[in-house]
């Protein structure tokens, strides 16, 4: 019984490492992040029995749609910090508002892309369906994407000024949103029936 105990505990310290050395290799090399995203929370979503491999299947099986959503991503939230960083103009007024919509355009991106893991793992759905889906699932449970969003931009204010919170937080961030958004898809889809 004890050492059964202690297994299961290893094994759930060691997948904790493992997923956060994923998430964090994935965010600092951006190209991989949505596909690891994705096949996290199909890992945090499957109740059942719970192993790391289901991570890269979770990818291996959903790569069309995940290749699409990271060019789509990374392409509008590249040019928004191309914008903010690296383009600017004489006119002062002309890089204010490129820095604004650039600035809303990386909130709707990091709004859209909280849903999108759930989304891509529970429906079979195009890029277009994918935007689509991922936006109306915040208004299905309005409280709990609310609560998704506030802890997702709390995560990145705390974790601009302290590594340890953005290296290991994202573990806990990506646990909530892939719970809360279970919620939320279940009950869209309650909500149709």
């Amino acid at each position: 019984m004890m050492n059964k105990r202690i297994t299961q505990y290893g094994t759930m310290v060691f997948d904790f490492v493992v997923i956060v050395f994923l998430l964090n290799l994935s965010f600092v090399l951006v190209i991989p992040f949505v596909a690891i995203i994705v096949g996290v929370v199909g890992y945090f979503v499957n109740e059942e029995d719970k192993q790391l491999r289901d991570i890269f299947m979770t990818i291996k099986t959903e790569i069309n749609i995940i290749y699409k959503a990271t060019i789509f991503y990374v392409l509008f939230i590249g040019i928004s910090f191309a914008n903010i960083y690296v383009i600017h103009t004489e006119f002062p007024v002309i890089d204010t508002a490129f820095n604004i919509i650039s600035k809303v355009v990386i909130i709707l991106m990091i709004v859209l892309l909280i849903n999108t893991p759930i989304v891509i793992n529970k429906m079979n759905v195009s890029l277009r369906q994918l935007l689509f889906n991922s936006f109306m699932i915040h208004f299905s449970n309005l409280r709990n994407s609310l609560t998704m969003i506030g802890f997702t931009f709390v995560y990145l204010y705390l974790g601009v000024s302290n590594i340890l919170i953005l290296f290991i937080g994202i573990y806990f961030v990506i646990y909530v949103i892939a719970k809360l958004s279970n919620i939320n898809i279940i009950k869209l889809k309650e909500k149709k029936q």
